[in-house]
């Protein structure tokens, strides 16, 4: 039984050509409905303006709205890293914390309790020596 691979390279070349063509077509059609693109036809010609103005305001004006995003986004994560640092801090001393200055949000810093060690752990022999007498197979049985 022979499995051949059906993906050849012009299927590939073909895709990517395919992907071009509707990009294309995408950005004209919307480009017309922008009135980016004006579509003239008289008898003896048919003209295609693009209007480049409107195209370049558009492309600044996206710029500055992802920009003021991009900087509204950046002080909501400070922000929120912020009170989740302050509300971890509180958890893990047991006191609130308190900021000595509304301008400055750097907590004070609050001794933390010692935490007890946790305790050793039954020894894992005697568990091998139970499981040995309940298997006879097992090398620990044999001895």
């Amino acid at each position: 039984m022979t499995i051949r691979n059906h993906h050849r390279r012009g299927d590939a070349i073909v895709n990517l050509v395919v992907v071009i063509v509707v990009l294309v077509a995408i950005f004209l059609v919307a480009g017309y409905a922008a009135g980016w693109i004006r579509v003239q036809s008289n008898p003896d010609r048919a003209t295609i303006e693009f209007e480049t103005r409107e195209i370049q305001r558009a492309g600044e004006q996206a710029a500055e709205d992802t920009s003021r995003g991009l900087k509204k986004l950046g002080e909501n994560t400070q922000r929120a890293l912020h009170n989740a640092d302050e509300q971890l801090r509180e958890a893990t001393s047991g006191e609130r914390l308190v900021t000595p200055d509304h301008r400055d949000p750097t907590p004070v810093p609050v001794p933390v309790e010692p935490v007890e060690p946790i305790p050793p752990q039954p020894s894992t022999a005697n568990r091998s020596a139970g499981c040995a007498r309940s298997h006879p197979g097992h090398p620990a049985a044999m001895t």
